[in-house]
């Protein structure tokens, strides 16, 4: 699965088995934002939130889940 934000800077993409890894990169500059786990099982659905790009959506088998970027003092 993969989604641009609203702004189209950023795309998120989540790999499928054995991975299921949310990829999420400033497509541009092909540089790689952050990159986090997402599910031990296939998800099929990835979108952020029109409102605030730092919030998005996935879905798959048997799971709905919500995530929230965060500034940290490590980065994203």
């Amino acid at each position: 699965a993969c989604t641009f934000n609203d702004k189209g800077n950023l795309l998120a993409t989540v790999a499928i088995e054995p991975d299921y890894v949310i990829t999420v990169w400033d497509w541009q500059q092909q540089s790689i934002v952050l990159r986090n786990k997402a599910f031990g099982s296939d998800v099929f659905n990835i979108v952020f939130n029109p409102f605030n790009e730092g919030l998005m959506v996935t879905s798959g088998m048997g799971h709905v889940k919500f995530w929230t970027m965060a500034q940290t003092f490590t980065g994203l």
